[in-house]
């Protein structure tokens, strides 16, 4: 059997609707590609859906499993039966816009050294009306065709819509896929992890136009889970400490960036524990101690050949009590200094 160019990842659960219009706008592509739908078990109508989206396109391939796996597990096993030369991971309740797959493909094929390639991508509600276009720090208004250094802009934020993203099987062959390794990586920010790896071992190119979107509603996992438990704070510090803190050598970063890896951590901090200060400083103070080790672990290597001492500890970005602690306030104190 012919390889496919693509392979679109579909992992569903409990979302017939909403994955009936997914696959209504992925089946519209014109390239040659195959699209995997795995049923996590769901107790809905979801099978019914798959089943007649696949009488009439033989593109679709689909599984149901007879029990639920979670969601990583899950998306590990569409990973495992792709056999595209490109992979897409698509949310079940999201979709994409005509000329996406085109486009995108079409400068892969162009670009071999470029493996990874991303959009903008709208805010899509529950009713599958269109807002505003998301937004992270980092994501730029204009095109690019390599020439970024996008894992170093990465760290500071997810700023790619990974439904947008398409890149080559060899990143996923060479890397694998989701961080499963740490619970607080594979329980939050386990596809930013992966997105990360990607970044750190290829070129990228961007598309700054919409062509996808993006739904956010009270059951998608970022609203109903991720960020209502804290798992997102906790996910970040182990992902700074696994790019930071555990490589050996580690990267050096100048202070400009770690003063923007702070300001966007206070920012969704605010927003992640409701403007609760205690918790906001505690994750500071772990911040503050990841620089620390970074900054000592990239001091030692070059101790241990000179014998200079260790350098001074590295100040806390962490306001004292006297001073205002609201989320402007603190961003204001963190980038005084490039003013």
């Amino acid at each position: 059997m012919p390889q496919p160019t693509l392979s679109i990842l579909i992992p569903t659960y409990n979302r017939a609707e909403y994955l009936r219009e997914c696959l209504t706008s992925v089946t519209a592509t014109t390239v040659d590609c195959e699209i995997l739908v795995s049923d996590n078990a769901s107790p809905d109508d979801t099978a019914a859906v798959v089943a007649g989206f696949a009488r009439q396109d033989d593109r679709i391939r689909p599984w149901r499993h007879p029990t639920n796996l979670g969601l990583r597990h899950n998306i590990q096993h569409l990973f495992t039966q792709a056999r595209g030369r490109y992979f897409c991971l698509l949310g079940d309740d999201d979709i994409i816009l005509p000329g996406n797959f085109e486009k995108k493909l079409a400068i892969l094929h162009a670009h071999p050294e470029i493996g990874l390639i991303h959009s903008r991508a709208y805010r899509m509600d529950a009713q599958g009306r269109t807002h505003d276009l998301l937004y992270w720090p980092g994501v730029l208004d204009y095109s690019y065709l390599g020439g970024r250094n996008e894992f170093a802009d990465l760290l500071q934020a997810p700023h790619m819509s990974l439904q947008s993203v398409v890149f080559h099987r060899d990143l996923w062959e060479a890397h694998g896929g989701f961080d499963l390794s740490d619970p607080d990586i594979a329980n939050a920010p386990s596809d930013w992890s992966m997105l990360l790896t990607y970044c750190h071992h290829t070129q990228t190119a961007f598309l700054a136009e919409p062509l996808v979107a993006v739904r956010f509603h009270a059951q998608s996992y970022s609203q109903s889970r991720g960020m209502a438990a804290g798992l997102f704070a906790r996910g970040r510090i182990a992902l700074w400490r696994k790019w930071l803190v555990d490589p050996t050598p580690v990267p050096v970063l100048e202070e400009r960036h770690w003063q923007a890896l702070a300001a966007a951590f206070v920012v969704d901090l605010d927003h992640e524990f409701n403007g609760d200060r205690h918790q906001v400083d505690r994750y500071l103070a772990a911040f503050t101690a990841l620089k620390a080790a970074n900054r000592q672990k990239a001091a030692s290597r070059i101790q241990a050949l000179t014998g200079d001492p260790a350098p001074a500890d590295v100040p806390s970005e962490t306001p004292p009590p006297s001073l205002c602690g609201c989320w402007r306030c603190r961003i204001r104190r963190l980038l005084r200094h490039w003013q």
